[in-house]
């Protein structure tokens, strides 16, 4: 029997130049959208969109949210085009800044088909944080490995990153006060990241981190 209802959450990615034509991006979505599109085109669903405004393309007026509700809009445009209309609803959140708070503002909506999808590096860490917010224990997580940044194969890095990030995350579900304290640190990054062009923004981004940590994490 093919499920009625589903909601799915689209993690953000930062804010490309152009989204309709970002590598990373089109290798992100185009398999989010076939993956829904294969077993929920008959479906009623409410896609959300989360992320917020991390772009550090001059003025900084654009969200990770924003950015692939338009994507996503047009590609459903173009589907209903060319094969048959679905009944999905996509929905923007744009103002998370780290990925628990794109966690702890989404909401189930009532469908016991709950969907995460998230960059692959990231899924191990975030199947984690869901464990310890009960209104997502059922969600089931898909990671697309899409990204093929030269960071992407600094495993070392990526270990180390998600691991520091992790322990962040989890002191923040449960205490407001260090969720906070979380947010400062990804608006510290961003104004950071703005001082160089996005090219060595990107290079930058291992230096900028360990900066920050030294700042934001001890005692945390």
């Amino acid at each position: 029997m093919k499920p009625r209802t589903f909601v799915a959450l689209i993690c953000g990615y930062g804010v490309p130049k152009d989204i309709f034509s970002d590598p990373n991006y089109q290798a992100y979505l185009h398999p989010v959208v076939n993956y829904l599109f294969s077993r929920y085109c008959d479906a009623t669903g409410t896609i959300v969109m989360n992320g917020g405004a991390t772009d550090i393309f001059k003025p900084y007026k654009r969200t990770e949210a924003g950015e692939m509700k338009k994507w996503l809009k047009e590609k459903i445009d173009e589907i209903g085009r060319s094969a048959q209309k679905v009944n999905w609803r996509i929905l923007a959140r744009p103002k998370a800044l780290t990925t628990v708070e794109n966690l702890l503002g989404f909401t189930r909506r009532g469908s016991k088909n709950i969907l995460i999808f998230c960059e692959a590096t990231r899924a191990p860490r975030i199947r984690r944080l869901v464990r310890e917010i009960p209104s997502l224990h059922r969600a089931k997580i898909i990671a697309i490995d899409f990204d093929t940044s030269p960071r992407r194969y600094d495993l070392k890095t990526i270990k180390k990153s998600e691991r520091d990030f992790l322990r962040l995350e989890l002191a923040a579900i449960t205490d407001p006060h260090k969720l906070k304290r979380l947010r400062k640190f990804a608006q510290k990054k961003l104004r950071l990241m703005r001082q160089y062009s996005p090219e060595e923004a990107h290079r930058r981004l291992p230096e900028i981190l360990e900066q920050l940590d030294k700042t934001f994490t001890t005692n945390f």
